[in-house]
């Protein structure tokens, strides 16, 4: 599975939201006893808990979440561009993964409207 921007927008924004509860589970994690060490056992959840809270203070403020946009296909740069580079590109074999029969038939129009 690849790791991608948006992932990680939504973990730093999962661990903003939910930082008191992830703490409050990290530092009640009893750890591994050792025999030899009896407080060592105690530092694993603790120290996973001070790692986060830094890395979070550290990438600061989650981003916002993209919105769609809502212009239409017809007068969206960035979409008529990659209709361009890709118009000569066979979607037979990945159409049926990614849409219904009903939005093969607008793909269907838009992708012959822009040829």
């Amino acid at each position: 599975m690849a790791y991608d921007e948006t992932d990680h927008m939504l973990l730093h924004r999962y661990f903003r939201v939910n930082a008191d509860k992830v703490g409050k589970e990290l530092l009640s994690y009893p750890g591994v006893p050792n025999s030899q060490d009896p407080e060592s056992s105690m530092v694993g959840g603790k120290q996973t808990w001070d790692v986060l809270c830094a890395t979070l203070v550290e990438i600061g403020e989650p981003l916002e979440i993209p919105r769609p946009t809502m212009v239409p296909a017809v007068q969206h740069p960035r979409f008529q561009d990659f209709l361009q580079r890709n118009g000569h590109r066979n979607l037979d074999s990945v159409r049926e993964i990614f849409l219904s029969p009903a939005g093969l038939q607008v793909c269907r129009l838009l992708w012959e409207v822009h040829r």
